[in-house]
């Protein structure tokens, strides 16, 4: 018995001292646990905490401070509820209630808080569940990352986006987007799907050179090389033809410059309709065809000046001063009148008259001639300026000196013939065309030599019949020269 009883207590001390020392193990186990649970939690750079099952903070590691203001302890007894932003709080709540719910581990869930002075924090939570042995939720334990930066990075990038797709869309100029390497496009704006009556997918299928009318002056290899070329850093520029949405030939003014845009390296082709200018530049040129084809038909000179500097002329023109065309044009039109009429060109330039006027012109070699002007405004190159036509009028000034003095002997005749008197009682005007009449002159020549009508003329003639008693004006000339009253 007393063998047995001792045997007994020898072998009960080990199993007792066993089970200490295990307990031991695990309780100092548990305690390295927590050191290094420690450790990790109060060194890292994201915030570690605890909660409860019924989300009531039990530990907070001390980054909680440097992300939301607060001190570990202030966070113990908080609900996780009262850190999110007001605006998401009855939408996380529902999501952290889901999450409880499940006893799943969860990753990456972005909420905004809201820190200790007011600020909004976003952070990106992942935590795990903590259960006992009977599988019961015991709370989750985690760790919160500061992304605020990054939030508000993707914000701007966000908002900058949006600004770029505004004014992308809001231009009046078509935008394609090309791929640096292969030309093919990969986006189109507003403008630019309008002109030509497209969806962007549309646009993509164009490949570099969008709906060509086979009447441009360029290839796809053309547009592709000067792709290249901007993606090099060097812009380009040309003129484009294509056709719209209608079908109608439409010239495009284009630009090729490198982009970065959504942080992708690209090459922007902007493309401005020109047509109506392109247009306008023809009717132009037609226009200045016309005016060569006449101005050189013309047997005036004709200039076309701006302010007297001469921009323009025909070889009349030139012929008429004694100079080659070339030497006329950029020269002032006071360098081709006599210093005496240079006063008269002045005030008509400056009055922009639009009658004839005389003034004495001025040949290369000194030499002067009469000459006659006329000026009307003109529109020229996007300027308002004066077409003039310069007439030589030598052969006229003599003319009317002839006529003048045949007009001064006529009435010289006519005054001697008075002095001798006449029978018939005939006026001055009506003895100076009884002159004209035994002259052979009509009653139209009468008129413009005496600038009377041809009416007045007749009713003059009348007059002379009746006092003469003649039948006809042949009658009364013969009369007249037989009786000596003319000479």
């Amino acid at each position: 018995m007393i063998q047995k009883k001792t045997g007994q207590t020898n072998g009960s001390r080990p199993a007792r001292t066993s089970g200490i020392s295990e307990r031991k193990r695990a309780e100092e186990a548990l305690r390295e646990s927590e050191r290094r649970f420690r450790d990790v939690a109060e060194n890292a750079l994201a915030w570690i905490w605890e909660v409860d099952a019924d989300g009531i903070y039990t530990y907070a590691s001390p980054m909680v401070e440097q992300i939301l203001g607060y001190k570990p302890d202030e966070m113990v007894g908080k609900h996780f509820h009262d850190l999110f932003h007001p605006e998401d709080r009855q939408e996380l709540k529902k999501a952290a209630s889901g999450v409880f719910a499940s006893k799943q581990p969860f990753r990456g869930f972005l909420n905004r808080n809201v820190h200790k002075n007011g600020q909004t924090v976003w952070l990106s939570t992942s935590g795990v569940p903590m259960l006992d042995q009977g599988g019961n939720l015991l709370g989750y334990r985690g760790a919160d990352t500061d992304i605020t930066e990054r939030k508000q990075a993707e914000e701007a990038l966000r908002a900058s986006e949006e600004t770029y797709r505004a004014i992308f869309n809001a231009t009046n100029d078509g935008i394609l987007v090309h791929d640096m390497e292969t030309g093919e496009i990969v986006d189109a704006n507003a403008a630019f799907l309008d002109r030509h009556g497209s969806t962007t997918k549309e646009a993509r299928q164009f490949n570099v050179v969008p709906l060509g009318s086979g009447e441009a002056p360029y290839t796809q290899e053309d547009a592709l090389r000067w792709i290249h070329k901007a993606a090099r850093g060097e812009p380009q520029r040309f003129e484009w033809q294509s056709k719209d949405r209608d079908g109608r030939r439409i010239w495009l003014d284009m630009t090729l410059e490198r982009a970065t845009i959504a942080g992708q390296d690209r090459v922007l082709a902007i493309s401005r309709d020109i047509t109506e200018r392109k247009q306008a530049e023809e009717a132009l040129q037609e226009s200045e065809r016309r005016f060569r084809t006449l101005s050189e038909a013309s047997f005036e000179g004709i200039a076309i000046h701006d302010k007297g500097r001469i921009l323009a002329g025909n070889r009349a023109l030139a012929t008429m001063f004694g100079y080659e065309l070339s030497e006329v044009i950029g020269m002032h039109a006071l360098d081709l009148t006599a210093p005496e009429s240079r006063d008269v060109l002045l005030r008509h330039i400056a009055s922009k008259q639009q009658e004839p006027f005389e003034l004495t012109g001025l040949k290369k070699d000194g030499t002067t001639f009469p000459a006659e002007g006329l000026g009307r405004p003109i529109p020229y190159r996007g300027k308002r300026v004066t077409v003039a036509a310069i007439r030589d009028i030598t052969e006229r000034k003599r003319a009317e000196e002839a006529f003048q003095k045949a007009r001064e002997e006529l009435e010289s005749r006519v005054e001697r013939q008075m002095e001798r008197g006449n029978p018939y009682g005939l006026t001055f005007r009506e003895l100076t065309i009884l002159n004209l009449v035994a002259a052979g002159k009509a009653d139209k020549e009468i008129g413009y030599e005496l600038g009377i009508s041809p009416l007045t003329t007749h009713k003059h003639l009348g007059n002379i019949l009746s006092k003469m008693g003649a039948a006809s004006r042949t009658e009364a000339s013969v009369r007249a020269l037989r009786e000596g009253l003319l000479d």
